[in-house]
């Protein structure tokens, strides 16, 4: 777990072995959270945001899909649900702000991941 300190967004980072074991985990997270979704065995990684709490975010990743592809697809995500919450809008020619915390958001996930020891392929 950490912080996004800008945005006061409190990130909770899980791994799974299996896709099924992610699946269980974010269908029991939608029904805690009362988020009306569910989602099937296919999934590499996820970003749930607890709409109750905006500055709730969990991202959960299956162990052997971790690779920077999926660090950066799952970091796109959040980047985008935080300045939501923010109400800042990027436009094509006005989105420093989106790639400055892109940018902050994968070095964390890279180093968090990597203090738990997986090695991102």
């Amino acid at each position: 777990m950490f912080k996004i300190d800008v945005f006061s967004t409190k990130v909770i980072v899980k791994f799974f072995k299996t896709e099924q074991e992610l699946t269980k985990a974010v269908n029991s997270l939608y029904k805690r959270l009362k988020i009306k979704c569910s989602i099937d065995d296919n999934c590499e990684g996820i970003v749930i945001f607890d709409d109750n709490n905006t500055r709730n975010a969990y991202v959960f990743f299956v162990e052997k899909y971790i690779s920077y592809r999926l660090i950066a697809h799952e970091s796109y995500h959040l980047t985008n649900r935080i300045l939501a919450f923010q109400n800042v809008n990027l436009t094509a020619f006005d989105d420093e702000q989106g790639a400055i915390l892109i940018e902050y958001i994968v070095d964390k996930l890279i180093k968090y991941t990597q203090k738990k020891g997986y090695i991102i392929k």
